[in-house]
């Protein structure tokens, strides 16, 4: 394996890290603003991950159906949640510059 096939896991691992900090960074401040631009950070970096995942699923290894239906779930679902943490945020960073 060279290192262009870690590149994806490195990827995923740093989202994910960033995902369970925006989570304890959104529970422990009392600023309602905050928690919601936190949780749409927390929202953006659980997108990355689910993507990079189901990359890893679809490209990584050979063909079969359930790691593709899985890996087409996984696109699907992370792109709802950078979707929607993407949103929020803008909603929020408006919100809070008023």
């Amino acid at each position: 394996m060279s290192f262009v096939n870690f590149i994806p896991i490195i990827i995923a691992f740093i989202a994910a890290w960033f995902s369970f900090y925006f989570s304890m960074k959104a529970r422990r401040t009392n600023d309602v603003k905050e928690q919601g631009l936190m949780r749409a950070r927390m929202n953006i970096s659980i997108g990355i991950v689910l993507t990079t995942i189901a990359c890893i699923q679809l490209f990584s290894f050979g063909f079969s159906w359930p790691r593709f239906i899985v890996g087409i779930l996984f696109i699907l679902l992370g792109f709802a949640n950078l979707y929607g943490g993407i949103r929020n945020h803008k909603h929020i960073m408006n919100f809070k510059s008023q």
